[in-house]
């Protein structure tokens, strides 16, 4: 199986609530980045190498190159990526960039399509 890995192009952790989507400040119908492509025979044998492909592009983004640590959620079934794009994916993730002296971590939607090799 072939897992592709798509970043979104602002921060989610600015127009979420704790339980809740506040669809108003989400730009409407978004589109993702191509990040990475990985093989595997199910989710699990790619899940090490999807967390570390969302932490190096996060890590070389420009605006965290000082200051940031960088890691990731594990694949998950889809919960805000629906109220966000019409694109489907079979799982989301989240970049998390941890400001090393800053007081809240800033959360960067990742999502996963699956496709037969």
């Amino acid at each position: 199986m072939k897992y592709v890995l798509y970043k979104f192009p602002y921060d989610i952790g600015q127009a979420m609530d704790r339980d809740t989507v506040l669809l108003e400040k989400l730009p409407s119908l978004v589109k993702p980045e191509l990040i990475a492509v990985e093989y595997g025979n199910d989710i699990y044998e790619v899940t090490n190498d999807l967390i570390h492909d969302v932490t190096e592009d996060l890590a070389e983004m420009e605006k965290y190159k000082k200051g940031y640590q960088f890691t990731a959620t594990v694949p998950k079934e889809p919960e805000i990526l629906p109220a966000i794009t019409d694109k489907f994916f079979l799982y989301e993730m989240f970049g998390i960039v941890m400001p090393v002296y800053g007081k809240e971590n800033i959360l960067i939607a990742f999502g996963v399509t699956v496709r037969e090799e």
